[in-house]
């Protein structure tokens, strides 16, 4: 039988809607499973996800492309592919399901066998759904050939609304709803393929109807199913052991029973107080209360030291923050004066400043809020980037907070905190950072180590120029100090420094105080010199309170070599010193013996957290490879590199084994396939060239549009959306020639390099827009690269269906793989050489891609 009998037959609607509703289910899915993977595991192991599709879509293009039994006819290839499509429907509620109720020790899994294998049990069916919607992709190429640009036109439109819908999904029902919205897509997908099955109809109905019920009871909160956090994460975590109550619990809310629990697992009735709120940038898990002393983003000092009734709030079961019981009745927190996070207030009151205007960035759950109305500030800006975070201090537990937000003088905003500042004109006495983290992965997982605009040189100089004279910057950060070789708070200092210098400041360091209470610490850069009065008051301040005090203060004798106190703190002093007002040599020679990277991260390469020299990797991995993991993971451990090590080099080894099959396969068989290598070199470039292209522009566009969630959506949508009308367009094309190569490529080059140096130009003209004229604009900047890069993959098909058509599904697996491993390649450049040299890489990539690629060897008429 003729494998490709259906290719001179027009593709028929109902196969175009299946392919348009598996595309947008798989899109769907997988942003869905970046959320599940933060939260049952750690941030970076939304990495992994690229490790399950990989899986997935390798094995299937492998299978299509090794079978030899064809297609008579259209009503057997929409047999198999009701088959395969109903198999994907099915697949993944039944495999989420089962994933979910697994509990993984992910940072233990080098020292656990049973751990291991149960980690790669869950990657493993959690890949089985990509693997049958795989199978319907690889399967349509392949019977389709000739018609590629209509096929991948409906595949990347679908992928697009299914981008575009997931964060939307993710706010509204959750994880568990969107996986149920998924295979609610996937069901419709099946649907379309049954028109010759009426048994396969009804199970698609059936499925449809289910995961839409599913969806619908988790955005309503009727249905309950909750997902288990790694226990390394409640170890991790004081009041998770502090309290015996907080424990797991299973259960199914009753519908229409009046809030009832069918509850098979249960610890304590105080569970039942245990909220959970939804985003699509980490789910808020909100505590039972409790009475402990005063916590959130810094340290106490010891007078008025005070425990209080609190909650606290977690994302993703990492990165808390409290809600403080009456938090609106100020008179009830005596201590508010005496923390580490109020030094810029003590040192503005040593000039007598009062009433200072305070911008926060990261609400979090209000101390900063109300240690600014505690120092009587005359107006409080609160920048806040989660919007369930808002929903909880606002609403949801506005009435346990006092009505702490109803204060006239505070105004709240939901936008990312940078990007703000870039679009607000208005001038602030103190600019207040508490713990700010990037510790969940975004809603893509394109972006998870820890990235953060807010800790680059670019994000200090424009934070100096909303300051009033006189006014101050103030980060309270984790310090490690020795034993440990400090990294963060240090790095910072030397960030601050880099951007004052920048700013044209001979002496930038005479700007910067840096006041250590415990484990925490104050880094503030003013605009202007810090006075010797500031310097003194902070140093009393730290005496009264029993801090370490200024490990950095701009005013002593820095010639002075020996400071006083123990040997740590000296030692401390002696490190801030080199880095701060050390001579250039001395500096240059201690950032370079330091086991940390100490740069100053800049917007093209905002990676402030990665603090792991890539050439000292392999030491720190060795540590927690031999057992220390657990006391050093958060000083010593690179767990966002190891994991994206173990991405690259699964990744690697998958692509092999799957792209080898197929010709191991061919071989055997004396299948002749000409143009392997070619075909290799050109749909490879395609997927990696596209991803660097889609992940460096998300970079650019978060600034501009204000939130992750919109840039990841708007980039991500509008990309497949215009590659998907490209696609559509080569139809109207015929195949490729090797001038016709050559001249794409060169075309791919130059996009490339536009978006690279032009592309910022025009955004910097445009910030004041209201959002939705923004969206709009990214989207035409968009357009040119989503439309010109949608048109090789569909002419790549053709030209290889019409030169070796059983290499069709072969180079349509060689595209996924490439492109899942370009998600992760990209991080991984952008690390080393910055996001505006990975798009310059990807036009080199598709230039030398489209330049090896596979001639016609017959021309088809336009």
């Amino acid at each position: 039988m003729d494998t490709h009998s259906s290719a001179s037959t027009a593709i028929s609607s109902s196969i175009l809607a299946g392919i348009f509703f598996t595309a947008m289910s798989v899109l769907a899915y997988q942003v869905g499973l970046t959320r599940v993977f933060s939260i049952i595991m750690w941030h970076h192991h939304a990495y992994l996800v690229v490790s399950v599709a990989l899986l997935g879509f390798g094995a299937s293009g492998s299978y299509v492309a090794v079978q030899q039994n064809g297609i008579a006819n259209q009503s057997g290839l929409l047999s198999r592919l009701n088959r395969y499509a109903l198999a994907h429907a099915l697949t993944i509620p039944a495999s989420y399901l089962v994933v979910t109720r697994m509990q993984i020790h992910s940072m233990n899994l080098l020292g656990s066998p049973e751990n291991f294998l149960a980690f790669l049990f869950v990657l493993g069916l959690l890949a089985v759904p990509f693997f049958f919607a795989g199978l319907v992709m690889g399967v349509c190429f392949q019977a389709f050939s000739q018609q590629a640009g209509r096929l991948y036109g409906a595949d990347l439109l679908g992928a697009a609304l299914g981008a575009f819908a997931a964060p939307f999904l993710l706010h509204a029902a959750g994880v568990n709803g969107t996986a149920m919205a998924a295979a609610f897509f996937a069901g419709l997908g099946a649907l379309f393929f049954s028109q010759s099955a009426s048994w396969g109809r009804r199970i698609a109905a059936g499925l449809v109807a289910l995961c839409l019920l599913a969806c619908v009871g988790f955005s309503t909160n009727t249905l309950f199913w909750e997902i288990p956090l790694d226990p390394s994460k409640q170890e991790m975590s004081s009041a998770y052991t502090a309290d015996p109550r907080i424990t797991k619990v299973f259960s199914t809310k009753i519908p229409f029973s009046g809030g009832r629990h069918f509850v098979w697992k249960r610890s304590a009735p105080d569970m039942t107080h245990h909220a959970i709120l939804h985003s699509a940038i980490a789910q808020l898990d909100i505590w039972p209360e409790h009475t402990m002393p005063m916590l959130g983003g810094g340290e106490f000092g010891k007078i008025d030291r005070q425990t209080t009734p609190m909650r606290m709030v977690t994302q993703d079961g990492i990165g808390p923050t409290f809600l403080y019981k009456d938090a609106g009745n100020l008179k009830k927190f005596p201590s508010l004066d005496d923390s580490q996070i109020a030094s810029a207030y003590v040192a503005q009151k040593a000039l007598d400043k009062t009433r200072p205007d305070v911008l926060v960035i990261g609400v979090g759950g209000g101390i900063d809020v109300m240690t600014a109305l505690y120092h009587n500030a005359g107006s409080v800006t609160g920048v806040e980037i989660n919007r369930a975070m808002i929903r909880m201090v606002t609403r949801d537990y506005a009435g346990y907070l006092g009505h702490l937000f109803s204060d006239p003088r505070i105004t709240l905003i939901r936008e990312d905190g940078r990007s703000f500042l870039n679009r607000d004109k208005a001038k602030y006495d103190i600019i207040q950072l508490t713990g700010v983290d990037t510790l969940t992965a975004l809603s893509t997982g394109a972006y998870t180590l820890s990235e953060n605009y807010l800790y680059t040189v670019q994000a200090i100089q424009t934070m100096v120029g909303r300051l009033k004279e006189g006014g101050i910057i103030c980060y309270s950060r984790p310090i490690f100090s020795p034993p440990h070789p400090p990294r963060e708070t240090l790095r910072l200092a030397n960030t601050a420094r880099a951007a004052l210098e920048g700013l044209g400041m001979e002496s930038p360091w005479q700007n910067i105080a840096v006041l250590q209470a415990g484990h925490w610490a104050s880094t503030m850069i003013k605009n202007g010199p810090f006075t010797r009065e500031e310097c003194q008051t902070l140093t009393d301040f730290s005496n009264a309170e029993g801090f370490k005090g200024l490990v950095f203060n701009p005013w002593p004798d820095h010639t002075q070599k020996d400071f006083p106190g123990d040997e740590n703190l000296r030692q401390t002093k002696k490190q801030f010193l080199t880095v701060m007002a050390g001579e250039d040599e001395e500096r240059n020679e201690f950032m370079q013996q330091s086991p940390f990277n100490l740069s100053p991260p800049t917007d093209s390469k905002p990676f402030f957290f990665n603090y792991y020299k890539m050439s000292n990797v392999p030491f720190w991995w060795g540590r927690g490879a031999s057992g220390n993991m657990w006391t050093e993971f958060i000083p010593e451990f690179p767990a966002g590199h190891m994991i994206l090590a173990v991405a690259v080099i699964q990744a690697t080894l998958l692509a092999g084994l799957f792209i080898l099959i197929p010709v191991w396969f061919w071989n055997q068989k004396g299948i002749l396939s000409p143009g392997k290598g070619r075909t290799l070199a050109y749909f490879g470039a395609l997927g990696l060239g596209f991803m660097f292209v889609e992940i460096c522009l998300m970079q650019k566009f978060i600034l501009f549009l204000g939130h992750p969630t919109y840039a990841v959506s708007v980039v991500l949508a509008g990309m497949l959306a215009f590659a998907g009308a490209g696609a559509w367009f080569s139809e109207r094309l015929p195949c490729w020639t090797r001038k016709n190569l050559l001249i794409a490529g060169l075309t791919a080059l130059a996009l490339n390099l536009a978006n690279a140096f032009l592309l910022d130009f025009f955004l910097d003209w445009l910030p004041g827009l209201p959002l939705g004229l923004r969206i709009i604009a990214a989207l035409v900047l968009i357009a040119p690269s989503g439309f010109v890069l949608g048109l090789f993959f569909p002419l790549g098909i053709r030209t290889v269906g019409d030169t070796a058509p059983e290499m069709v599904a072969w180079a349509w697996a060689i595209n996924g793989f490439f492109t899942v491993l370009g998600s992760v390649l990209a991080i991984v450049a952008a690390m080393t050489l910055g996001f505006t040299w990975v798009l310059v890489l990807a036009g080199l990539i598709y230039l030398a891609g489209l330049c090896l690629g596979p001639e016609a060897v017959k021309k088809r008429p336009i």
